[in-house]
């Protein structure tokens, strides 16, 4: 497979934002009060809008699957590593850092971590070892982990090429884990639940390349039904978490909105709002997703009873998106090149060094 089309996506960074600035809503005006104790201030009119919010990560996992096959193409499996490893942690190492910090100082009794708590978040592998993350949001993250491993396994065996099957054949599972549930290894690292995202996304960036397809549109169709299934399945079960309603008919009508919108981004029908502009707000969004629910809910613990909620919400929001930036400016942009060539120099010389030993 090579790519065709080496335009950037503009609006794919527009999407990304969205879909965080989504999230922080749904944590800040539904979630945190909702459930868990983790929140003191209750937004009633908010949440019944922002309760949906929770959807952006769905539509987190279809940029993902239409972005991550979009790197891994043309890339040797130490390239593709080293991007994902730069892409991922000087960030998310930051944003554990500040979150662990403001705990110490203003977390109170709801929130507390311990120092080896936060050693093992460092690496993200504290969700493998059942230790507390230090912010709850960071589960979605092991999700992508597991999808790049298995894009990683297709670039190592050089069956890349091969991707538009083996999205076929990953579907297939899903699809009869709504019926079986697999569980143990495979329901591990093929994770069904979430995996008609991805595969979706990846078909989409597919049919922008190689045009559309019986094949491939059969497949995205299949994986929009899954979507549906198990985003109406969640529903039912955050009514209950959360002693609310959530209307099938919304979560059916966004869901479909997102599968719409990448079908007109897989056509090239998105020129409009192709702009350079929303690259900066997409190099807000991993930082601000990382960094927003814990430290943002502490702050509302701390002066929500001093301090108008509306005031309160509003100057969260700016200070959370201030701090993303400062994240992306001092840590992601600052140290991102020095540690991508470091990692690729170590990389240099322990492949050749394993060659030899073969």
């Amino acid at each position: 497979m090579q790519i065709k089309d080496k335009q950037r996506y503009y609006e794919i960074d527009l999407l990304r934002f969205l879909a965080a600035v989504a999230v922080v809503f749904f944590h800040f005006t539904f979630r945190g009060f909702a459930a868990n104790d983790m929140s003191i201030l209750s937004f009633p009119v908010l949440a019944e809008v922002f309760k949906y919010g929770a959807l952006g990560v769905d539509l987190f996992f279809i940029i993902s699957g239409f972005v991550i096959l979009m790197t891994a193409v043309n890339k040797d499996y130490t390239a593709f590593v080293i991007s994902r490893i730069t892409r991922i942690y000087p960030a998310f190492w930051a944003s554990v850092t500040l979150t662990a910090l403001v705990i110490v100082f203003i977390g109170g009794d709801r929130y507390q971590v311990t120092f080896s708590q936060y050693i093992y978040n460092l690496p993200m592998i504290s969700g493998f070892f059942d230790i507390k993350f230090i912010d709850g949001v960071y589960w979605s993250l092991l999700v992508e982990i597991k999808f790049y491993f298995l894009i990683f396994l297709l670039v190592l065996t050089n069956t890349l090429k091969w991707i538009k099957y083996f999205l076929g054949l990953w579907l297939v599972l899903a699809l009869v884990n709504v019926f079986y549930d697999m569980g143990g290894v495979l329901g591990f690292f093929f994770f069904p639940k979430w995996a008609a995202y991805f595969i979706a996304g990846a078909m989409f960036f597919i049919i922008r390349q190689e045009g559309p397809s019986i094949y491939k549109v059969a497949v995205i169709i299949l994986s929009f039904y899954l979507s549906l299934h198990y985003s109406f399945e969640r529903a039912d079960v955050g009514s209950v978490h959360f002693n609310t309603h959530f209307s099938k008919l919304v979560v059916g009508f966004v869901i479909a909105g997102f599968y719409v919108l990448f079908g007109f981004i897989a056509m090239g029908k998105t020129r409009l709002i192709n702009k350079k502009v929303f690259i900066f707000y997409g190099a807000l969004t991993y930082p601000l997703y990382l960094i927003h629910q814990n430290i943002g809910f502490m702050i509302f613990n701390s002066l929500g009873e001093i301090v108008n909620k509306y005031v309160l919400l509003v100057g969260v929001i700016a200070l959370v998106l201030y701090l993303s930036f400062l994240i992306n400016k001092h840590v992601e942009r600052r140290f991102g090149r020095p540690f991508k060539n470091l990692l690729t120099v170590g990389a240099e010389r322990l492949i050749p060094a394993t060659e030899k030993a073969r």
